[in-house]
Parts: structure tokens; sequence; C-alpha cells
């Protein structure tokens, strides 16, 4: 009896959320999955026929979408082993500092927290002609220009997402048995035997949702 009242209290919180992700989530879904198989337009809608793959061979050999499309991996290819690897290192850091630890990771943690607009405002400052990324380098003799406007929005985009997968990855740091390393330690296991024999396979599930969700949030993002 009391587990059917729990399951009915489960349901009457959950029930709600359920609706809405079926009106504005499933929903949606489907009827854009069927409609990308029709020639279905928003102004007329009675006259929909079903065009099957027209419409995907159609937009593969649009200029503009393959285009789009290469920037795109291209972006993904930058930002996922960028912000994944610089994330991991940052944690590896900030878990053997201990002083000021908590000043590291609020600093690396701001970022993620600031508006896109404060974010967007402050790299076409160090951008412009005129900021201080074009000033350094005119001093080395390298022009900085609109031929790198992709690889800079990747490293905007890892500047301010790093910090959010170093707490992952920090928080995964600290929940390893210490004892593991103290094995390791009398049997005179190197640091990067420490790193790549517990390390590394103890931060492997972690590893395996970073990557994930960067690159999930990195094709999403252009």
């Amino acid at each position: 009896m009391k587990n059917k009242s729990n399951s009915i209290l489960g349901m009457a919180f959950f029930g709600p959320a359920l609706v809405l992700m079926t009106i504005f989530l499933f929903i949606p879904m489907i009827l854009t999955l069927i409609y990308s198989f029709t020639d279905y337009f928003a102004l007329n809608p009675k006259l929909t026929h079903f065009v099957w793959f027209e419409n995907f061979s159609a937009i593969f050999k649009d200029d503009l979408f393959t285009t789009a499309f290469g920037n795109t991996v291209k972006f993904v290819l930058i930002i996922v082993p960028l912000q994944t690897l610089g994330a991991l290192g940052l944690a590896l850091l900030i878990n053997r500092v201990t002083v000021c630890k908590r000043y590291f990771k609020v600093a690396f943690f701001i970022p993620v927290v600031m508006s896109l607009a404060v974010v967007s405002n402050l790299w076409m400052q160090i951008y412009s002609p005129e900021g201080i990324l074009n000033t350094m380098l005119s001093n080395f003799g390298v022009k900085y220009g609109a031929s790198q406007a992709l690889p800079s929005i990747a490293f905007m985009s890892v500047w301010q997402g790093v910090g959010y997968q170093m707490i992952i990855f920090l928080g995964g740091l600290q929940a390893i048995n210490p004892a593991l390393y103290e094995a390791a330690e009398m049997d005179h296991a190197s640091s990067w035997s420490r790193f790549k024999d517990i390390t590394l396979p103890e931060l492997k599930p972690l590893c395996v949702f970073v990557f994930i969700t960067v690159t999930i949030g990195a094709f999403r993002m252009i």
C-alpha cells in the first residue's frame, strides 16, 4: 500500500513535467520528422504532399548548407578536444593546489555564469584591430584578421565553458580513493603511471559524459 502511494505521489510530481515535455518537445520533434518528408507550407497546409527524400537531397546540394555544415564540423573539432583536455588539465592543477584553491575555482568558473552579451563585448574588444591581441601580435610581425574568425570564436567558447567541465572533473578527482595513490607511492610509481593507471580509469565515466555534452553543445552553438 505504501509503495502504491509513493508511486502515485511520484507521478503527481512527474506528471506535469511529462505533459509539458510532450507538448513542447516530443510532439514538435515527431512533427518535424514527418514534415521533413513533405512539401509542407504553413500558409497553405492543405496542399501538402509526401516528397520523401527530395528535401534531404536538395539541402545537400545547397552550397550555403554545405559551407555552414563544414564550418560547424571544424568548430566542433576545435572546441571538443580543447575544452575537454583544458578542463581536465585545470582540474588536475587545482586539485594539487593547497593555497587559495577556492579562489582559483571561482576565477575559472566566473566566465560560465557571465551572459553571452558581456562575453561577446569583451572578446570583441580583444579581437578588434586596435585591441590588445593585435597590438601584441604586431610586435612579432603577425597580423590578425578575418581568416581567423572561426578559431577565434572557438577559443572564446572554450574560455567561457571550460570552467563548468573543470568543476565536474574536480569533483571526480576528489572522489577517488586516496588509498589507491598511497599504494602506488609505496610501489614507487611515477606521476605518469599514477595518472595513467589510477586517475584516468577512475575518471573514465566523467570523460565520456564531458565529451558527449561538449560535443552536443558545440554542434548547437553554430
